[in-house]
């Protein structure tokens, strides 16, 4: 008995058909409608500064004023800090401090002065002060 290896049935994978419906469809899909969504998605990430979950509850405890235009500035100074070359930023306002990763453009902790005890930071590479 000789085993037969060639399948005697002939099923091509791509038939001319399948070819041809797959052109057609190729040329009606838009695919800006995807690239705008890409482009938006990342206008977002790299625009919108994040609060990590331990920051959120030091700013809840201590009681840290935090406004949207507060969030934009800070958003704005991990912005410069990074063309500047910075990894992880001290932003002072007035009274409040916040410790910024620029690499993740998020606020990792925040405290008030009173907080500060030393009135030492370590791992930082910069400082932004606003009066």
């Amino acid at each position: 008995m000789s085993q037969n290896l060639i399948n005697p049935r002939s099923t091509p994978l791509y038939g001319q058909d399948i070819q041809k419906q797959s052109k057609k469809f190729q040329k009606s899909v838009d695919h800006s409608d995807f690239n705008k969504l890409v482009q938006e998605i990342h206008q977002q990430q790299s625009q919108g500064l994040k609060v990590s979950s331990h920051a959120q509850e030091r700013i809840k405890a201590r009681k840290i004023e935090m406004s949207q235009k507060r969030l934009d500035t800070l958003g704005e100074v991990a912005d410069e800090a990074g063309k500047k070359g910075a990894k992880n930023t001290l932003a002072m306002f007035g009274t409040d401090a916040f410790i910024l990763s620029v690499k993740d453009k998020t606020i990792v902790t925040a405290m008030k002065e009173e907080e500060m005890e030393s009135r030492f930071f370590t791992n930082i590479d910069s400082v932004y002060i606003k009066k």
